[in-house]
């Protein structure tokens, strides 16, 4: 199978230096998530200020009812739903509207982490390009 082949990022996507993390999930282990997979990779400094941020990583929360089960009790019936939740990550450089690239992961119990994913995936985009002959 073919290596997948990624467009290339902006210039300034490959010279940034810092990275904040924005984090709309309300769950404070994504931005631990994020930092600690950042602090392994060890390429960018993580500033907590995104107007001081090269890139900033803004990770956000989406779920749905997918469908929903009901059970009787007599006169009462307890409905549960079937939600599903979706992470979404863009990374945007500086002062841009548009994310250089965004993600979005089904978040499941059987899979590594989304947040994981999406900093493999940035690293991956910008080690594509030094990698070239």
């Amino acid at each position: 199978m073919a290596a997948k082949v990624h467009a290339p990022l902006p210039p300034e996507a490959y010279s940034a230096k810092t990275i904040a993390i924005v984090n709309h999930t309300g769950t404070q282990a994504v931005t631990d998530r994020a930092y600690e997979e950042l602090q392994k990779w060890g390429r960018f400094m993580v500033v907590s200020d995104p107007a001081q941020a090269d890139l900033v990583m803004v990770v956000g929360l989406n779920s749905k009812t997918i469908g929903a089960t009901g059970q009787s009790y007599g006169s009462t019936v307890q409905i549960t739903e079937n939600r599903v939740y979706d992470f979404t990550t863009a990374f945007f450089l500086r002062a841009q509207q548009e994310p250089l690239f965004s993600e979005t992961e089904r978040a499941s119990l059987f899979r590594k982490s989304a947040t994981k994913r999406c900093v493999d995936d940035l690293r991956k985009r910008l080690e594509e390009l030094a990698n070239k002959p």
